[in-house]
């Protein structure tokens, strides 16, 4: 008996049909990033960072603050990875003030663990809305902050320089 239809798909068929029927986030793909976010939207304004300027910091209602050292750690880390070698090379140079992002507001909205080590079932979902002058990283817990620093979508790698989409 003859199968029809996708009786007849094994799974590298179905897997390559439901590729096919997959959207595609084009500007994710543009930008490298990965993993691959959910949703990216994207616009053709540009916002630069400058080390004099650029800071991170806690939201007023976040969850976690200056008292989590996990954070506090990774924003030392993060600012020195955008600005280490470029402040040392190149000195700083003057940007107006409405082409500049001066600041990622950080708020974890539930209890952040930052006295805990991350496991499998770790909350690693966040939202980035970057507008100037202040971007705004959300997310449940610490650890959606950390996968947003590690995914690439606060640095674009096609570019010499490190900084936030």
């Amino acid at each position: 008996m003859e199968q029809r239809g996708l009786g007849r798909l094994r799974l590298p068929g179905l897997l390559a049909l439901l590729a096919a029927l997959t959207p595609r986030v084009s500007a994710s793909q543009d930008l490298n990033l990965w993993p691959l976010p959910l949703s990216v939207k994207t616009t053709p304004r540009l916002l630069y960072l400058s080390p004099g300027n650029f800071f991170f910091g806690h939201s007023p209602t976040s969850k976690a603050g200056p008292s989590c050292a996990v954070l506090q750690e990774a924003f030392r880390r993060y600012y020195d990875y955008i600005f280490g070698f470029y402040k040392w090379h190149h000195g700083y140079k003057k940007i107006p003030s409405e082409m500049e992002l001066q600041k990622l507001e950080v708020l974890v909205i539930m209890d952040p663990q930052c006295d805990r080590f991350p496991n499998i079932t770790s909350d690693e979902s966040y939202n980035l809305l970057v507008k100037g002058p202040v971007a705004k990283l959300t997310a449940n817990r610490v650890w959606g902050v950390l996968r947003a620093e590690s995914t690439g979508e606060l640095d674009d790698s096609s570019v010499s320089w490190p900084g936030i989409i």
